[in-house]
C-alpha cells in the first residue's frame, strides 16, 4: 500500500473512530415527549446506536442519561424500526469512560420522570390515600401523597394504567415518599410500560399489565 493510500486509510478511521459493542447497556432517552429506556448497542467516539423497546418518533435532539448519571446530548442521525443511530452533540467523547460508566456519582436503576405524574390510589394501614406516581424505575419510584407515612409501612399501589403493585417506604422528603416495590420489573416490560404512560393515546385505551416480572434476563434480540 503506497504512503498516499495509507495516509487516506488513517484519516479515515479517525473520521469513523473505533467501534465498540456494548450489550445490554442501559440508557434513558430523554425527549420532548418525556422519558425512555433504550439499550445501548454499540459506541464510538463520534455516536452511538440504541435498541427501543416499542415504537418511538425520535426528534432530530435529544438526550441520553446513562446508570452513573451522566448525560450527553445526541443528535438523531438514522431510525428504523427497533433501533436508532446518534452522534454526540460534542464529539469526540471519552469512549473508554462511557463503556466504563466511571463518574461522580454511583451506578443505580434508572428513573423515569413521569409528566405530568399519574394519578393512583395508596392503600395502608386499611386506608386509602390518593397520590401521584412521579417516577418510576425497575425496583421503586416516588410517590406525592398529602398524608406523611411511617417509614418501611407496606402499601399497595392501585391504577387502572398499571398492574397492582405492592411496596415498602423507604425514604420521605416532605410529601413525597420512595418506595421499594416487592417483585421488580423487567427492563423491556417497564419501558414499554412508560411509553403507555407518557404517549397520548397509548395507555389510555390499553388494557392494564399483568403483575410486573421479577427481574432477570433482559429480553433482546
Amino acid at each position: 500500500m503506497s504512503a498516499r493510500r495509507s495516509k487516506a486509510a488513517k484519516s479515515g478511521d479517525q473520521r469513523s473512530g473505533q467501534r465498540y459493542t456494548l450489550l445490554l447497556r442501559a440508557g434513558k432517552l430523554m425527549t420532548g415527549a418525556g422519558e425512555f429506556l433504550c439499550l445501548v448497542r454499540d459506541v464510538s467516539d463520534r455516536g452511538l446506536k440504541v435498541r427501543l423497546f416499542h415504537p418511538l418518533e425520535i426528534e432530530p435532539t435529544c438526550t441520553i442519561e446513562l446508570s452513573n448519571g451522566e448525560q450527553l446530548a445526541l443528535e438523531c442521525v438514522w431510525q428504523q424500526g427497533g433501533q436508532a443511530g446518534f452522534r454526540f452533540a460534542q464529539a469526540p467523547i471519552d469512549v473508554h469512560r462511557l463503556i466504563d460508566e466511571s463518574g461522580p456519582f454511583p451506578k443505580r436503576h434508572l428513573r423515569l420522570r413521569l409528566q405530568p405524574p399519574m394519578p393512583l390510589l395508596v392503600m395502608v394501614e386499611g386506608l386509602s390515600e390518593v397520590g401521584l406516581l412521579c417516577d418510576i424505575s425497575q425496583h421503586g419510584g416516588a410517590v406525592a401523597l398529602e398524608r406523611r407515612l411511617p417509614l418501611h409501612a407496606q402499601v399497595r399501589i392501585d391504577a387502572p394504567q398499571i398492574p397492582q403493585l405492592h411496596a415498602r417506604v423507604r425514604w420521605r422528603r416532605g410529601g413525597l415518599h420512595g418506595l421499594v416495590f416487592q417483585e421488580g420489573f423487567r427492563l423491556d416490560v417497564l419501558a414499554e410500560l412508560a411509553w403507555r404512560l407518557q404517549i397520548p393515546g397509548e395507555g389510555a385505551a390499553s388494557e392494564p399489565h399483568s403483575a410486573p416480572k421479577t427481574v432477570g434476563a433482559l429480553t433482546t434480540d
